[in-house]
C-alpha cells in the first residue's frame, strides 16, 4: 500500500503538466474506462502490459486507479493533454520517480537507478527555435515521435557522443543540457525480443 501511495503522488505531479488543454482537440476522459485501459496498456510490450497498473489523471488532478497491477509498472493513457493527441506511457518505479521529480521542479532526479518507460504508440515532444524544450508554452510546436522507449537516468551527450535531436539513427539524448537528460530509443518496444 505504501508503494501505491508513493506512485500515486508521483503521478499526480507527472500528469499536472498537461492539464491546460482538457476539452481542447481531444479529451481522453470522454472514453470509457475499458477503452482508457486498452489505450494505456498499448504503450508497453505485452509482457509488461499484462501486470501493469493503469491510472487516469482526473480533471481535479487526482489519480484514479482503473486497473490494479502487480509487476511494478504503471501505465497512463496520456501524459500531456496539450499534445495534439493521446500519448500513452508505461513506466517502472524509478521512471515514475524521475518524472515526478522533473514535473515538481526538483533541480535533479532523485532515482538512484535508471528508470524505463515505454511509448509504443509514439508521443510528442516540443520544439522551439530548433531545440527540444520542456513544455508547450512560448510558441513551441508539437513534434510527433515514432514508437520508442526511454532510459530515464542522466546521459551526457558530450561524453556519450550522442545527438541531442531526433535523427535517422533513432537514438538521442533528450534535454541533454539539463539534469533530466535521458536516452530516447526510437524502436517499437512491442517488437523487442
Amino acid at each position: 500500500m505504501q508503494r501505491t501511495t508513493a506512485v500515486m503522488a508521483a503521478l499526480v505531479v507527472l500528469g499536472a503538466a498537461g492539464a491546460a488543454a482538457a476539452g481542447g482537440k481531444w479529451d481522453v476522459r470522454a472514453m470509457s474506462d475499458e477503452k482508457l485501459v486498452k489505450l494505456a496498456l498499448s504503450a508497453a510490450p505485452d509482457r509488461v502490459a499484462e501486470g501493469a497498473t493503469v491510472v487516469l489523471k482526473e480533471k481535479d488532478g487526482t489519480m484514479r486507479v482503473l486497473r490494479q497491477g502487480d509487476n511494478g509498472f504503471t501505465c497512463m493513457p496520456f501524459i500531456d493533454e496539450a499534445a495534439p493527441g493521446p500519448d500513452p506511457i508505461c513506466m517502472d518505479g524509478p521512471a515514475l520517480q524521475w518524472g515526478g521529480d522533473m514535473m515538481s521542479g526538483k533541480p535533479a532526479p532523485s532515482n538512484t537507478v535508471p528508470g524505463v518507460a515505454y511509448m509504443a504508440n509514439g508521443g510528442y515532444h516540443w520544439e522551439k527555435d530548433g531545440q527540444v524544450v520542456t513544455g508547450s508554452g512560448d510558441g513551441a510546436r508539437a513534434v510527433k515521435e515514432s514508437p520508442h522507449w526511454m532510459i530515464l537516468f542522466p546521459f551526457d551527450p558530450e561524453v556519450n557522443a550522442l545527438p541531442t535531436l531526433p535523427n535517422k539513427g533513432g537514438t538521442w539524448v533528450m534535454f541533454g543540457d539539463t539534469a533530466y537528460s535521458h536516452l530516447m530509443i526510437h524502436q517499437d518496444p512491442r517488437k523487442m525480443r
